[in-house]
């Protein structure tokens, strides 16, 4: 099972960056920072608590090599 990224706040609707900080309840409810701060990091649908969401790992293709070649050096990724 996965964890849902969902890209915006579930009170206020504001856009959340890939690696913004965000806070979810155990029902993958999202909110954004000031959201969970004003909720005191309680969430509104379920009443769980709001724990700050975990960052996504960055791809093998992201990380791998930031020249513009592949991992072999000889053909661009």
């Amino acid at each position: 099972m996965t964890l849902k990224m969902m890209t915006n706040c579930k009170r206020c609707s504001q856009r959340i960056q890939e690696n913004g900080a965000a806070y979810i309840c155990v029902e993958e409810c999202t909110y954004c920072e000031s959201c969970a701060d004003v909720l005191e990091h309680t969430c509104s649908t379920c009443s769980g608590e709001l724990v700050r969401r975990p960052q996504p790992a960055m791809s093998a293709h992201k990380t791998a090599n930031r020249s513009g070649w592949s991992a072999y050096g000889m053909l661009p990724y």
